[in-house]
């Protein structure tokens, strides 16, 4: 498997009152950064309206795989303890 190398440039110094330092002595932070990356497997999301973006890896790790069978496992047995304690008592008099 190819090595994906992202490069990331900071951009932008900002304070928190949205302005540019002055100074070293200045509390700032960068309010962009712009990355860059060869792998294919990497892809820019634009929203045309409010320009914002994004970037989004169109693989699938084994973590991630995971993660989605454990919770899907969760939801099943969820929604079935739910449905079990709401509609059995309902539909079965156990009063007799």
């Amino acid at each position: 498997m190819e090595n994906s190398v992202i490069e990331c440039e900071f951009q932008t110094p900002k304070t928190w009152e949205d302005i540019t330092p002055t100074s070293s002595d200045d509390f700032w932070q960068y309010s962009e950064i712009k990355c860059e990356s060869q792998n294919i497997e990497i892809d820019l999301i634009q929203n045309a309206t409010t320009g914002a973006e994004f970037f989004i890896k169109k693989s699938v790790s084994y973590g991630d795989f995971l993660i989605i069978v454990f919770l899907m496992i969760f939801l099943v047995f969820g929604v079935l303890k739910f449905l079990i304690n709401f509609l059995i008592p309902k539909l079965m008099n156990f009063k007799r």
